[in-house]
């Protein structure tokens, strides 16, 4: 009897060994399956550097594509898969990793909705670089990446439509051009295609300057209205360092100009070999010239010092022919040429003829 007691308590304790060995061999089993989870989370993490069958160096074990990670719940939240033969990680279906078909790696991150959001690599074919996705999944509404000259350029807006991008050009100055609603540059600032550094106002083509406001090849500033090389109007300095106001006709001639030196003022207008020319001078006085063509002037009208007024015309090889004015007496006197102040001349008739007409107080 004492040893069928004997037996029945050891054969109990035997069924208690045997539940806790049963007890350690599940735990020993869950804490595998967490290693082997916490692995494929760092394969996700470094997916870029490690291929998708990842050493688990901890462990020593191996993980193998494709795999899936769950929740408590059973829902998906990592997974690591080929598709088209090249590897990709996805975290809940919001972050979408791996190699795209160009060979490039790539990484999007989708919204709220599973619309693409944000991308970088080469999203849809485009340039490599950081782009952020609009609203319909697809089109690009600011970017950073290289231009075709692996410079970095920065775009905000589509291609198509408004927007700017500044980058770095050929002569290796920045840049920054806006657009038109059309997709059309409007303003660039920068050198725009070899001008010098400033603002250029650009026409409806796109292309041709309007108006800007640049320096020159000496860094003087100079401000432009109108298509360069054509008709337009330049305010800007001279090589002495004086404002001028230039007017250009449709074949890039002058037309006006305004030049002030501070003590001195002219006014240059032309049109068709015809010339006129305004100075006011303080010392001098103030001169108005009509020419025509390469000769002397035509006529002349000035005002010296003293304040007496002189007219002056000439003939068409600018020979002085008539001189009025105020004589320093007070008092008129006009002379005819071309023989100014000499002896009077002699009619066929004998008559002597007067070359001066003096006034009488």
């Amino acid at each position: 009897m004492t040893d069928l007691t004997t037996m029945d308590r050891r054969l109990d304790e035997l069924s208690y060994e045997i539940a806790r060995l049963r007890d350690r061999v599940a735990a020993a089993e869950r804490r595998s399956t967490l290693s082997r989870a916490v692995a494929a989370a760092c394969g996700v993490a470094a997916f870029a550097t490690l291929p998708f069958a990842t050493q688990a160096q901890s462990s020593g074990s191996t993980v193998k594509a494709p795999f899936q990670v769950v929740d408590a719940a059973g829902k998906v939240v990592m997974k690591a898969e080929m598709r088209d033969g090249r590897p990709q990680v996805s975290i809940a279906e919001s972050v979408v990793a791996g190699t795209g078909a160009s060979g490039a790696g790539f990484m999007i991150v989708r919204t709220a909705t599973g619309q693409d959001g944000a991308s970088i690599g080469q999203h849809r074919g485009n340039k490599m670089g950081v782009r952020v996705i609009g609203a319909d999944g697809v089109t690009s509404e600011a970017s950073l990446t290289l231009d075709a000259r692996n410079a970095g350029l920065l775009e905000i807006g589509r291609d198509q439509g408004g927007g700017a991008f500044i980058g770095v050009g050929a002569s290796g100055t920045g840049y920054a051009n806006i657009r038109n609603g059309d997709g059309k540059v409007g303003a660039s600032i920068g050198k725009w295609y070899g001008a010098g550094m400033g603002l250029s106002l650009i026409g409806v083509d796109g292309q041709t300057v309007q108006g800007s406001l640049v320096l020159d090849s000496a860094n003087r500033g100079r401000l432009s209205v109108g298509v360069p090389n054509a008709a337009r109007g330049v305010l800007g300095l001279n090589a002495d360092g004086n404002p001028t106001f230039t007017l250009f006709n449709a074949a890039n001639q002058p037309g006006a100009a305004l030049l002030t030196t501070g003590a001195k003022s002219e006014v240059f207008v032309q049109s068709k070999g015809q010339t006129a020319r305004v100075i006011a001078d303080d010392g001098d006085g103030s001169l108005v010239s009509l020419f025509r063509g390469s000769g002397g002037p035509a006529a002349r009208l000035s005002a010296g010092p003293g304040g007496n007024g002189e007219l002056t015309l000439g003939d068409a090889a600018g020979q002085t022919m008539v001189q009025a004015g105020v004589a320093t007496g007070g008092f008129g006197i006009v002379r005819a040429g071309p023989r100014l102040g000499g002896v009077s001349g002699v009619s066929n008739a004998g008559l002597v003829l007067p070359n001066s007409i003096v006034g009488q107080k």
